[in-house]
């Protein structure tokens, strides 16, 4: 028996999904040092910590991404 996923539960994995610095740096074009003076700053979300591993809400990243869009 296969099972395929609907298109909503793929929307609602990715939208809960946590990514680690290089896929956020993939999506914002900025260098390491100023998205994390961004985190200290309050501008960007902080990240998720699980273990020694920092990871950040795909959902955080998105909405920060809407945020500049509509800033610019």
């Amino acid at each position: 028996m296969e099972i395929h996923p609907s298109s909503e539960s793929h929307n609602m994995l990715s939208e809960y999904a946590l990514i680690r610095l290089p896929q956020v740096l993939e999506v914002l074009p900025i260098c390491r040092s100023s998205f994390y003076n961004g985190i200290r700053s309050g501008d960007y979300p902080s990240p998720v910590h699980i273990g020694r591993t920092s990871v950040w809400r795909t959902a955080d990243i998105v909405e920060l991404l809407e945020r500049i869009g509509k800033a610019a």
